[in-house]
């Protein structure tokens, strides 16, 4: 019930079933970089009332469904760098598709509230081509890799992003 930091990161996970973090209402950091996940949804993340930063960087997700990070008015960061976000299907799967159906790579409120940030570098899709909606207002997108996920989203507060933190700076 303590548990205020979690890392997990590069540890070959897949999936996450829905509801896994229901009971970690004191989480303020969560780490999932370098793992295999392609799926979140707003289920994955229930009950993360105090989460702060998540970092999903490195994985293979490729779309965010609306209400994904509305999950508390806490979160301010969210790493989705290095990612499939925007990628384009294979003709395999193109072909069994209709042509009416399009994919919306973040969706309008996928990111709740909150939010300060959002990293999308190393990905297809940049943050000129978020749908409108997807931010709250005011919120910044970084598509660059100065201070990104390389680094990792943790809990730096507003001073996430300075030169004592990212060497990138210097």
């Amino acid at each position: 019930e303590s548990l205020q930091i979690l890392s997990v990161g590069n540890n070959g996970l897949a999936d996450l079933t829905p509801g896994i973090f229901d009971k970690l209402n004191l989480l303020t950091g969560l780490n999932l970089k370098g793992n295999g996940i392609a799926n979140v949804t707003a289920a994955t993340f229930g009950g993360l009332e105090s989460i702060i930063s998540v970092d999903l960087s490195k994985n293979n997700i490729s779309t965010i469904g609306a209400g994904v990070f509305d999950i508390s008015t806490e979160l301010r960061f969210v790493s989705l760098s290095h990612n499939a976000l925007g990628s384009t299907e294979s003709e395999s799967e193109s072909e069994s598709e209709s042509e009416s159906e399009s994919t919306v790579p973040v969706e309008p409120g996928a990111f709740g509230r909150s939010l300060n940030s959002v990293w999308l570098a190393g990905n297809n899709l940049t943050c000129a081509g978020l749908a409108d909606g997807a931010l709250p207002s005011g919120a910044e997108c970084v598509d660059g890799e100065v201070c990104d996920a390389r680094w990792g989203v943790a809990v730096f507060g507003d001073d996430f992003c300075m030169e004592r933190i990212d060497p990138a700076y210097g």
